[in-house]
């Protein structure tokens, strides 16, 4: 488990951040911290890879920061390409 910036040491967006992790290489976790809240906003994504947001199946290219559902059951989990959960 570790901040994103451990594996993108010179992107100061990545450093930034400091609300969400990575598990792994493939996992990218986004807590969602306070109730009620039901949106996990400024989910920030690694370039250069596809994302798959395991609770839709929904996938969106890298590099770009965006907003995920999270419902009371869930938070989001990102798996990226080529990534797999054993």
């Amino acid at each position: 488990m570790r901040r994103l910036f451990v594996d993108l040491p010179n992107d100061q967006q990545a450093l930034a951040v400091e609300d969400q992790f990575l598990l792994g290489s493939d996992l990218m976790i986004a807590p969602v911290y306070s109730a009620p809240v039901r949106s996990r906003a400024r989910c920030t994504l690694h370039s250069g890879r596809e994302w798959t947001d395991t609770a839709t199946e929904t996938s969106t290219v890298g590099g770009r920061t965006l907003t995920f559902g999270a419902p009371s059951e869930a938070i989001p989990v990102l798996l990226a390409e080529g990534g797999g959960l054993k």
